[in-house]
């Protein structure tokens, strides 16, 4: 109890130093679920973080390329087995349109369309493996991974709705203690180290926290039925969502695949030994962060004044945010060992971009949390940051290998960046910020 007492009193201080005022009700309860969340969820992703090193170690860089391809692809077959359904269901709940219709139809429609699109990859998993230069069995397992997390996407976007942000990070905190499990488990059944033992603990993870989230879920989604005069609005926004999540999702993982292509799956383990140091576990605290932000920037009523005060905090973390990715990086490669490089360049603009790609996120989804209008502008932005992150890839992988990915990704995200201030920039004033008093729902 008293370490949540100091932790919401050196908030307070931070928020004063920030903002030159004291924290209102509802920036007290945003970082109160933030934090309860975070407890749970963090020291989860510190367990998994962990284990993956250590799987990286067991496995050698060409077996842990070629798991971390399975990664890539499934991450982004899972985007397009979902469409963005699952934001819709939090969009849905927090603001309290029809729950027991809405919800029920949405679970039905993502579970249905996920289905149809595995037997759709499947008929042409041959001729797209082929495409990407990867096994056909690493396709096919990242088609499994897919399906399996379609699941795990829906069960967290209704506890996100409902703000039950306890289960939230109890379903975390589950699923990494069955990895650690599972992959040891299959790591010591035979003498050939294989990335699939990472792969199915990947997979199996995730069996019990789900079974477990449905029932205590089972009165807000059965019965299922589809209500559709009350589901067409939100499948608009999904797919709106899903046209915008689509390359930030490329950001994350078309580096490794196109790494993959030029340079072969050994560079991937090495890309990926990086990756994992440097973002995995942003991506976890991101993660804890947006549970809570994407909910509260839906009900909040001024965007534009949550913009200015989300700069000031981005201002504030640049420098120290980034000196602490590069001793995280650092020190998380010393523990891969020595078959993977210890670059301080690339650990220099690996901190870089792991900064950038947190920012960027949380402007992406503020503008999904605004009207469908912008929502659209939100959608574009990053599409054209995936053909700058496409170009640059292309033309200096072949020339400068790993260096070239990750300067292609920084590209990518400055200009998702820059674009969103000039937008905000430019959007029409909603009402003046008034001083030492914080703007409430």
């Amino acid at each position: 109890m008293n370490f949540f007492m100091n932790y919401f009193k050196l908030g307070d201080i931070i928020w004063q130093r920030v903002f030159g005022y004291p924290m209102g009700p509802e920036a007290k309860r945003f970082w109160q679920n933030v934090s309860f969340v975070s407890v749970g969820t963090l020291g989860a992703s510190v367990l998994g973080f962990f284990v993956m090193i250590v799987a990286g170690r067991i496995l050698g860089p060409f077996e842990y390329g070629k798991a971390n391809l399975v990664f890539s692809i499934g991450s982004v077959l899972l985007l397009v087995m979902t469409l963005g359904f699952p934001y819709a269901l939090v969009k849905n709940i927090v603001q309290e349109r029809e729950v027991k219709r809405i919800v029920p139809s949405l679970f039905v429609i993502t579970i249905a369309w996920a289905f149809a699109m595995t037997l759709v990859l499947l008929l042409v998993s041959h001729p797209l493996s082929r495409l990407l230069r990867v096994d056909l069995l690493v396709f096919l397992f990242a088609i499994a991974f897919a399906l399996t997390h379609v699941f795990v996407v829906v069960s967290k976007s209704l506890f996100q709705g409902l703000q039950q942000f306890g289960r939230f990070a109890a379903f975390h905190v589950l699923s990494a203690l069955f990895f650690v499990l599972f992959f040891f488990g299959f790591a010591n059944l035979g003498e050939d180290k294989s990335f699939t033992s990472l792969i199915f603990a990947e997979i199996l993870r995730w069996l019990f926290p789900v079974l477990i989230g449905f029932f205590l879920l089972r009165s807000l989604i059965f019965p299922m039925r589809i209500h559709w005069k009350n589901t067409k609005t939100l499948l608009s926004f999904s797919i709106w969502v899903f046209l915008g999540l689509t390359p930030g999702y490329l950001f994350g993982y078309i580096d490794r695949l196109m790494i993959h292509y030029f340079l072969g799956s050994t560079a991937v383990g090495f890309y990926s030994a990086y990756v994992l140091s440097s973002t995995v576990m942003l991506e976890r605290g991101l993660g804890v962060f947006l549970a809570v932000f994407f909910p509260y920037s839906s009900a909040a009523p001024h965007k534009k004044i949550l913009f200015r005060k989300i700069n000031r905090f981005m201002a504030f973390l640049a420098v120290p945010a980034t000196g602490l990715l590069y001793g995280i990086i650092a020190f998380a490669l010393l523990l891969f060992g020595p078959e993977y490089e210890f670059n301080v360049v690339l650990i220099l603009l690996f901190s870089v971009n792991g900064f950038l790609f947190f920012v960027s996120s949380i402007y992406s989804w503020l503008l999904f949390s605004m009207e469908i209008k912008t929502v659209r502008f939100g959608a574009f932005i990053p599409w054209a940051g995936l053909v700058i992150n496409v170009f640059c890839n292309t033309l200096l992988i072949p020339v400068i290998g790993l260096y070239g990915a990750v300067v292609a990704t920084i590209a990518a995200f400055l200009f998702v960046i820059v674009s969103t201030n000039i937008y905000f920039a430019t959007m029409k004033k909603e009402v003046p910020e008034q001083k030492h008093v914080e703007t409430s729902r």
